[in-house]
């Protein structure tokens, strides 16, 4: 999770150094950039929150100590279905990011 928030700042503040050096060729394609590395960056900080939230559904899941518990076991795939969604949609993001230097 850490991590992931370190790339997400890395890649986002890249996008920012990059800002003036795009906008040499075009505002447009810049703006593109930097909002989709913006993107990026809010999947993968949505994807941490959702992380947690599982720990903590895991941990009341525990605590419960019963299998009839089927609230909590529900909760917890739709949050691990949510985190997975999220991260496909960073990966996404990226792959357009990096499109822009393949043309």
């Amino acid at each position: 999770m850490i991590l992931d928030f370190v790339a997400g700042a890395a890649w986002f503040g890249a996008a920012v150094l990059l800002f003036p050096v795009l906008k040499k060729y075009s505002e447009r394609i810049a703006l593109w950039f930097a909002g989709i590395r913006l993107g990026e960056f809010v999947t993968l900080i949505i994807s941490g929150i959702l992380l947690l939230a599982l720990l903590y559904n895991g941990q009341k899941y525990v605590q419960a100590g019963t299998p009839e518990s089927s609230c909590l076991r529900s909760m917890g795939e739709v949050i691990r279905y949510t985190r997975g969604s999220a991260q496909n949609i960073g990966l996404l993001t990226y792959a357009i990011g990096s499109g822009f230097f393949i043309t």
